[in-house]
């Protein structure tokens, strides 16, 4: 499903790089799903220092979260 960005159709969905226990990424979420954006959500285990795999990094260099692409 494709949501919208001021008015102009987005054909790309979010991915939201989050963790469960993450106030902001509970914080962005809620936007979401107030705004109707559709997103898939990426979990990233904070506990087991996922998001400072390479893969996360070369995505986000600050390697926090919340990330969205």
């Amino acid at each position: 499903m494709a949501s919208t960005f001021a008015g102009l159709p987005r054909r790309i969905p979010i991915k939201l790089y989050s963790f469960w226990r993450s106030l902001a990424s509970f914080r962005v979420r809620i936007a979401l799903n107030l705004k109707g954006v559709a997103y898939e959500q990426v979990a990233v285990d904070v506990d087991r220092q996922q998001q400072r795999d390479e893969r996360y990094a070369a995505l986000n260099p600050q390697m926090a979260l919340t990330g969205r692409c």
